[in-house]
Formats: structure tokens, C-alpha cells, sequence
């Protein structure tokens, strides 16, 4: 009776091998993000602004959305409105089979005195959103109270 156990187990563990082979590695779970956010109306940096990447919300984009599923860590700009996100890798078992895309993801931007904003993370950035020195920008549109620049 163990033999024949050993013998499934044998064959089952070849199977996973075969079908697996090669097919194991790391991949990204969620992107990262960098750039500069800049007050839409004066074009200036701002600075204290909160900058995360979300985890995959599906359908409803909306900005309480995107907060609930932000992942860590949590960027803070500084005083020339940079911030830095790495992405977050995971080893993943996946089959050979066409072409492998991350997920997209979802930047949120929050700071005192402006809107909370989201912009979408993918491969492809708008050149509109290129400043010259080659950083993305994003926007955020004031909220109109004094704490805004």
C-alpha cells in the first residue's frame, strides 16, 4: 500500500514539475510610483502631501475606494513636491501562456487644502504629464480653504 501511495506522489510531483517548469517568478504584485505633486492652479510644488499606491479595487475608482485599499508605504512629499514608491514584489506561480501584464494600480494624492486625487499607475505615462526634467506630475486641485498654497 505505500508503494502505491509513493508511486501517486511521485507521479503527481513530476506532473507539478513539468507543467511549472520555468514558470515560477517574481513578479510585480503592485507598481510603484515616483514624481512630483504640484498645486494645479500656481503649478508649485506642494509639500506634506500623503502619495500611495493602492492594491486593486476593481471598478469603483472613486477616492474613499482607493484609500481603503492603499498598501504600505505611504509616501510624504517634500519640500519640492517629490515622492518615491517602491513597488511591491510577490513570487507567483504562473503558466507560460502569453504575455504577462501587471496589474494596474492607483495613486492617491492627500493633503490639507486641496481635493484628494487619483491618478491611474500603469506602463504608459501621458507625455502632457512629463515635466521637462523628465519627472511625472500630477496635479491636485485646491479645495479652496486658506490651508492650500
Amino acid at each position: 500500500m505505500d508503494n502505491r501511495l509513493g508511486m501517486k506522489l511521485s507521479i503527481c510531483a513530476t506532473a507539478f514539475a513539468l507543467v511549472c517548469a520555468g514558470c515560477v517568478e517574481q513578479r510585480v504584485q503592485s507598481r510603484g510610483a515616483t514624481g512630483i505633486v504640484l498645486d494645479q492652479g500656481t503649478r508649485l510644488p506642494v509639500n506634506h502631501a500623503q502619495v500611495a499606491v493602492s492594491e486593486y479595487v476593481g471598478e469603483d475608482a472613486s477616492p474613499s475606494n482607493v484609500l481603503a485599499h492603499v498598501r504600505k508605504p505611504i509616501a510624504e512629499t517634500d519640500s519640492a513636491g517629490s515622492f518615491a514608491i517602491p513597488p511591491k514584489f510577490k513570487r507567483v506561480f504562473t503558466l507560460p501562456i502569453g504575455d504577462y501584464w501587471p496589474p494596474p494600480g492607483l495613486l492617491v494624492v492627500k493633503c490639507a487644502g486641496y481635493k484628494t486625487t487619483v491618478f491611474p499607475v500603469s506602463g504608459v505615462i501621458p507625455t502632457n504629464m512629463i515635466s521637462a526634467d523628465g519627472r511625472v506630475q500630477h496635479l491636485i486641485q485646491s479645495d479652496g480653504s486658506p490651508s492650500a498654497r
